[in-house]
């Protein structure tokens, strides 16, 4: 079906927590790590498995029963309380500028628990639709510098 010039498709998109690794889960993600990180290795059931079972939490965006995108919430408890990394933002680029990713990342903060201090997370300075979006979801610009010690591949 074709959309005349200026019209946009309505595209239905469900999201949800992941709770469970399956091959199709895997082989669906690994559709989208090179959108987000192409250096990356494609993620194997094992560390799906491993990141489900820890007190990370994914969300992912389906439409049409396929993955199309997705965000990972790190809880991180220090001295002042709790606080979230977010991680790991993707939507697939046929799936872009549709609300997937503001979806998934209201989804994320709806759910956490109550007393959560902030939700921090860290963007590519090229990266400015996906800047125009954090901030429009209140986030703000830190003024601190991440430095990385690196101690294995990533």
């Amino acid at each position: 079906m074709s959309h005349p010039a200026g019209t946009v498709r309505a595209v239905v998109v469900e999201i949800e927590r992941l709770t469970e690794s399956s091959g199709e889960v895997v082989d669906q993600i690994n559709r989208l790590i090179p959108q987000l990180k192409p250096a990356w290795d494609p993620v194997d059931g094992a560390r799906l498995a491993a990141l489900l079972d820890s007190p990370t939490v994914v969300y992912v965006a389906r439409c049409g029963g396929t993955i199309v995108g997705m965000a990972v919430f790190v809880p991180h408890r220090h001295l002042p309380g709790l606080r979230f990394h977010v991680e790991d933002v993707v939507v697939d680029e046929r799936h872009r500028r549709q609300g997937v990713a503001r979806a998934l990342l209201t989804a994320g903060m709806r759910d956490a628990p109550d007393g959560v201090l902030s939700f921090d997370l860290r963007s590519h300075r090229s990266r400015d639709a996906a800047h125009a979006l954090y901030l429009d979801l209140g986030f703000v610009p830190s003024d601190t510098t991440v430095f990385r010690r690196v101690t294995g591949e990533l």
